[in-house]
């Protein structure tokens, strides 16, 4: 078909065909998955909320007991006992920072929030100082990647 040899009409039929055809392709391939997606989102996000409430009122819970003691020595040792108690030992991994060992880096992966909260206040009753916190959920899976600087 050569379009030098089509009428007006037909042209005009062509066009807007076209302009149907990628429409459609526009609609269905990219904007109602991503509307799809947006509307599984918004559905997780009270449950996020609850679960950051959650959160919040056992930090707060937990801040609320007075400091058992000061800490004084090597984290490494108390970190060991702390994790084998709880069970999240194979989660958790350790690096001293600085040549005072004063304070300390440490990584735990895939924990539960329950696990994340009784380790929390494990190192609260140890008297171990939390100077840093950080915690992502990458795979919205609730288990939660945290990496803590300890020390002061």
């Amino acid at each position: 078909m050569n379009w030098e040899k089509l009428n007006e009409r037909e042209k005009r039929m062509v066009l807007i065909g076209g302009l149907a055809a990628f429409v459609l392709l526009y609609l269905f391939a990219f904007l109602l998955p991503t509307l799809e997606d947006i509307h599984k989102q918004k559905h997780k996000i009270p449950l996020r909320q609850i679960e950051a409430s959650d959160i919040q009122k056992q930090l707060n819970l937990l801040y609320s007991y007075p400091k058992t003691r000061e800490y004084s020595g090597d984290y490494l040792a108390e970190l060991e006992t702390l994790s084998e108690a709880i069970g999240v030992k194979e989660k958790m991994t350790y690096r001293p920072l600085g040549e005072d060992k004063k304070e300390a880096e440490l990584k735990l992966d895939d924990m539960s929030c329950e696990e994340f909260v009784r380790f929390l206040y494990g190192l609260k009753k140890a008297g171990i100082p939390i100077k840093q916190l950080n915690m992502q959920d990458f795979e919205g899976d609730n288990l939660w990647n945290i990496k803590i600087t300890l020390g002061g």
